[in-house]
């Protein structure tokens, strides 16, 4: 619809917006997850594994964004930082299940 230009205007923003706030929602959803956990160890696994997928995420955000400041990669959109902090969420169990023996599953 946007490349033929059938929508324009507040409809445009509109459909620009879902797929970020539908980001937004499952970023609440995970804190709400953290939150209402009633077993602490499963809490803190939790809290580790978003803790390294957030300095994953930044981390690899922050130096491509030096190196294409000097021409060196090209651009990337930001809305793939998003999708490096659930592949961080994954690293971050991976990270649990080797220095505590847990990765918070039945397993």
């Amino acid at each position: 619809l946007f490349n033929n230009g059938v929508v324009s205007g507040p409809l445009l923003w509109l459909l620009a917006l879902l797929p970020g706030l539908s980001l937004v929602g499952a970023f609440y959803a995970i804190g709400m997850f953290i939150i209402e956990q009633k077993d602490e160890f499963l809490r803190m696994l939790l809290v580790r594994q978003s803790l390294f997928a957030t300095a994953f995420a930044l981390s690899v955000a922050s130096v491509w964004g030096f190196l294409q400041e000097f021409g060196l990669v090209p651009n990337v959109e930001l809305y793939y930082v998003a999708i490096l902090w659930f592949f961080g969420l994954g690293l971050g169990a991976g990270f649990n299940k080797l220095t505590l023996g847990s990765a918070g599953w039945c397993w």
